[in-house]
């Protein structure tokens, strides 16, 4: 084949796009497209917002695509949600991945990390040399460690194989067919529901856990889009590249901005008695900056845009209370 590219990552699926088909023989070059036609299935095939799936762009090798979800499966199963599968399985998919993308000659490959792979006391905002200067907030090492290894792996086929991967450590990503069961889904997420469900139910009170102080960042899927195309035709050293919109909000302020968009009327409280959980987490984006890169929707327009999403979707959801 002439190539293709190869997108992974762990983070949580957003929603399936495309149609399965990917020509590359044709394709126009993807900053001359809107980012949003990525969802065409023409430049990618399948790619998710928040991505937790392996995923194979190349139509001419079906079976590669499918023997590479058989190995990502484990990431959507409740059974791979204790920490111990998050390194078993992502070595195993890297291997699967790497291979593949090596012997059918896949030109690029783009692994997703996350912002869950920098120290426990890493300096705001981080900085990607900050990456190996301590160890992850305990809760989330297993997942950070893990895609750590996988980035390590990633240098190591570069090295050996001249495979030409390349590594990008978004920030928390929120967008349409986002996940948001209760039990599994992430704060974002996770609040567009609780403030939503309360009011359909006439709840007078919603209560966020933990003191609403922590600070955190939100980039939307879309832009996570724009920035993978940018990165795929501009970025090739080994070094990881942060993405992020270089704003952070407290969780009282985001909790407020999802309620005034829900309309719900209640009261919002907060239980301190839970962990807040790192006090701040900000990623330094000069990097991306410096190649033209910034986000395109600021967090307010993007709630409205995925609580309408979710509004007209709640009843066709699987939903668990």
């Amino acid at each position: 084949t002439d190539g293709g590219l190869l997108i992974r990552g762990q983070r949580e699926h957003v929603g399936e796009v495309g149609d399965g088909a990917g020509d590359f023989s044709t394709v126009e070059s993807p900053r001359q497209r809107d980012p949003r036609l990525l969802f065409d299935g023409r430049f990618i095939a399948k790619i998710s917002g928040l991505l937790k799936r392996l995923v194979v762009i190349d139509a001419e090798h079906a079976d590669v695509h499918r023997r590479i979800e058989d190995q990502a499966s484990v990431f959507r199963s409740e059974e791979a949600r204790p920490r111990v599968p998050h390194v078993q399985e992502g070595l195993k998919a890297m291997e699967v991945g790497s291979g593949n993308a090596r012997r059918h000659a896949i030109q690029k490959t783009v692994v997703l990390g996350t912002i869950c792979a920098y120290p426990k006391f890493t300096p705001v905002p981080f900085r990607e040399e900050d990456l190996w200067n301590g160890y992850p907030e305990e809760t989330n090492a297993p997942y950070g460690i893990a895609k750590k290894v996988m980035l390590v792996q990633c240098q190591a086929y570069r090295e050996q194989y001249g495979m030409n991967a390349i590594f990008l450590l978004p920030v928390n990503l929120y967008g349409p067919g986002d996940n948001f069961d209760l039990h599994n889904s992430h704060v974002l997420p996770a609040l567009i529901r609780r403030f939503h469900d309360a009011k359909m139910r006439g709840d007078q009170r919603v209560t966020a856990w933990g003191t609403g102080t922590p600070r955190r960042e939100f980039l939307h899927v879309f832009d996570l889009a724009d920035a993978i195309v940018l990165l795929l035709e501009l970025y090739d050293d080994e070094s990881i590249i942060n993405v992020g919109c270089g704003v952070d909000v407290t969780i009282k302020e985001l909790c407020e901005t999802v309620m005034a968009v829900s309309g719900y009327g209640g009261r919002l409280e907060f239980d301190s008695n839970k962990a807040d959980g790192a006090p701040r987490k900000l990623l330094d984006v000069s990097k991306i900056n410096a190649l033209g890169w910034r986000p395109k929707i600021p967090l307010r327009p993007g709630i409205e845009q995925v609580y309408a999403w979710f509004s007209e979707n709640a009843n066709s959801l699987r939903l668990t209370s």
